[in-house]
């Protein structure tokens, strides 16, 4: 009898284990079912670029900048902000960048050709989304604008015409052959006949060299006017008084003088007031500046050739919103020019920013 009992007992127990085992087998099997249903994870390379993906262009990825809805950021890279030319075109950049809601970060180069691709790299470290450079160097124009491609942003040239080679988007800039033109033809008709020097800026920057093919150009053409001498400065006051300083030493016969800018001019009248000559050589230059508008009230200056800088960093605040936006700009702009005495200040453009020189390009729409 107990042995019956026992095997009862022990069937019992096989029968247990054996379900158990069923049991789990059937777990086993609905995890398998559930994992191979599941949707798959997203392999990761799906979301990084093709390696052989292609650049966007300049205007592509700008323009993406401007549509992602932050806050645009434009760099300028400025010649030397010591030069009133400079510093007011600098102001006018900054205030348009500010009217367009555009954060504006400027780079003064100081004259220095390092300090200009430093900058170059200083700004493109910032994120900027375009950038504008006054033109120093075919070279260097070459390096800097290929810095900006190379970054696919859109790039501006102020103040000279680059070289052909040198891939932009734009460029905003004095027309230096016309101004030299135009100072040649005032000379000649204001005073008939007479000699003058010529107190130049500083060569090399396809600036003075233009200056001196309109001179040319003007004479050619009938002004009634002989350049007898030049000197190279570095547009500051205190070399055009030094420049004018060593002509009069020298025994040169001139009645006029036509300085490069306004600065330079009033070194000029620093040096003639104290050889005593301040009322018997009169001196003509360019600008338009609040110096030089100063100077015209006073007498110091007979004319000037004015070239609002204000216009050029403005226009050139715009074509870069615009070129951020999609939008087409002029390619080549160049200042409006106007040959002026006193009578004809209150048509000068202004140098200071505001809302006269945003409505002289047009305003910002």
């Amino acid at each position: 009898m107990l042995e019956i009992e026992n095997e009862i007992i022990r069937r019992n127990i096989m029968m247990k284990k054996s379900g158990i085992l069923a049991l789990v087998a059937v777990l086993l099997v609905a995890v398998l079912v559930f994992a191979a249903c599941s949707p798959a994870t997203p392999a990761a390379e799906s979301s990084a670029p093709a390696d052989d993906a292609s650049p966007a262009s300049s205007g592509e990825a700008s323009a993406s900048a401007a549509d992602s809805g932050k806050k645009l950021k434009f760099g300028e890279i400025a010649h030397d902000r010591a030069l009133e030319w400079v510093n007011y075109g600098v102001q006018n950049f900054e205030y348009t960048c500010e009217q367009l809601g555009v954060e504006p970060v400027v780079i003064d180069a100081q004259n220095d050709m390092e300090k200009v691709l430093a900058g170059m790299e200083d700004l493109l470290s910032q994120d900027v989304d375009a950038v504008s450079v006054y033109s120093f160097s075919p070279d260097l124009d070459a390096r800097v604008a290929q810095m900006a491609r190379d970054a696919g942003i859109p790039i501006v040239f102020e103040n000279a015409v680059p070289a052909d080679s040198v891939d932009r988007d734009a460029v905003t800039c004095c027309t230096y052959y016309d101004i030299g033109y135009a100072a040649a033809k005032m000379i000649g008709d204001k005073y008939p006949g007479s000699k003058f020097v010529y107190i130049m800026g500083q060569p090399g920057m396809n600036i003075t060299e233009p200056y001196n093919d309109g001179i040319a150009a003007a004479i050619a053409d009938g002004a009634d006017t002989e350049m007898v001498e030049s000197a190279p400065t570095n547009w500051t006051a205190e070399e055009g008084m030094n420049a004018t300083q060593n002509l009069i030493q020298s025994g040169k016969e001139f009645d006029v003088i036509f300085a490069n800018n306004e600065q330079i001019a009033q070194g000029v009248v620093k040096a003639l007031d104290a050889a005593g000559l301040k009322d018997k050589i009169p001196i003509i230059a360019t600008g338009g500046s609040p110096l030089g508008v100063e100077m015209l009230e006073s007498g110091d200056l007979y004319g000037t050739i004015a070239a609002p800088t204000s216009y050029m960093g403005a226009l050139s605040a715009k074509k870069l919103y615009d070129l951020t936006n999609g939008k087409a700009v002029e390619e080549m702009t160049y200042l409006p020019l106007l040959p002026a005495t006193k009578e004809e200040i209150d048509q000068i453009i202004p140098w200071t920013p505001g809302a006269e020189v945003i409505e002289a390009i047009g305003g910002l729409d």
